[in-house]
């Protein structure tokens, strides 16, 4: 096994190139996330380093964009909402996403660039616009806890589209709150993020 993270990028980038719009991927198919992890906790100490090769999917995010379980943290919620990202997997992206700032239009059309370009801020001088990105890999920079109900991840995600290669950078907010008005479990959800040079 190899800890070069090129080995972690093809081996995601092949996953998601198969995958079908909106669907989902083979159980045993490797993780689009990778299993990234920042390089400190949010305790600040050594967390460790991503796996050499990326988990199953059935065993990292499928867990929670298939079977519907909760993420444990903002972690694991911003890991599955990239991976969910990767699939089109707008209904998920739409359940994890606080509804006070959730677009209306998320996923309205037939290409993933529309979000994209919402965070960038590029949609008017995007002329790939229309194009679906093809996801290349995430980065997990930092995960900080900020109390018991609020989290913080600074991620980079890559991705390309038509030819050209980007970054999003951004430290996302989650929160922990009920979903509806019955008495199930808190879930993490996406509010926003500050978008970062990289």
């Amino acid at each position: 096994m190899s800890n070069d993270p090129r080995a972690i990028q093809n081996a995601t980038a092949t996953a998601t190139d198969n995958a079908p719009s909106g669907g989902r991927l083979r159980a045993d198919a490797p993780c689009p996330c990778g299993g990234a992890l920042p390089a400190t906790s949010p305790r600040g100490d050594r967390e460790g380093k991503s796996p050499t090769l990326p988990p199953r999917y059935a065993d990292c995010c499928g867990r929670y964009i298939d079977r519907g379980d909760s993420a444990p943290s903002a972690l694991e919620l911003m890991r599955s909402r990239y991976t969910a990202y990767t699939l089109n997997a707008f209904d998920y992206l739409r359940a994890t996403w606080d509804p006070a700032t959730c677009p209306a239009d998320l996923g309205a059309d037939d290409h993933a660039d529309h979000d994209i370009d919402r965070h960038t801020r590029r949609r008017d001088a995007n002329p790939d616009h229309g194009v679906t990105p093809r996801w290349l890999g995430l980065d997990i920079r930092s995960h900080w806890i900020d109390d018991d109900t609020h989290q913080r991840v600074e991620f980079v995600a890559r991705y390309k589209v038509g030819g050209r290669a980007h970054r999003l950078h951004e430290i996302s907010r989650f929160s922990l709150a009920h979903v509806s008005d019955d008495r199930a479990a808190p879930r993490w959800r996406y509010i926003d993020g500050d978008l970062l040079e990289s």
